[in-house]
């Protein structure tokens, strides 16, 4: 089934769009906040509004940890046959 195919190999297709890796530009802050600004501002300029973050740390250890979605992004996931909607929009193009 050439369908079934698609789906096995959609992560390895070519982008529409390719960059070199040495022209992606770095951002180095000192804050992580900073960081979380700009992740978030990023998120916000292509239409992702909304972000859930829910601290999961542990009171007995305390060492943070949190756990971030943002609804409208793609998963990753081990079966690579699983694509989300993002994903099956790039097919119809």
């Amino acid at each position: 089934n050439s369908n079934s195919d698609e789906k096995k190999t959609w992560q390895f297709m070519k982008s529409k769009n390719s960059v070199k890796f040495s022209e992606i530009k770095s951002y180095v802050n000192d804050d992580i906040l900073d960081d979380i600004n700009l992740i978030l501002s990023r998120l916000n300029s292509n239409g992702l509004n909304q972000v859930i973050v829910v601290d999961l740390t542990n009171p007995q250890i305390m060492i943070p940890v949190v756990r971030t979605i943002v609804p409208g992004l793609e998963t990753f996931k081990i079966t690579k046959a699983v694509i989300g909607k993002r994903g099956r929009e790039s097919f119809k193009t």
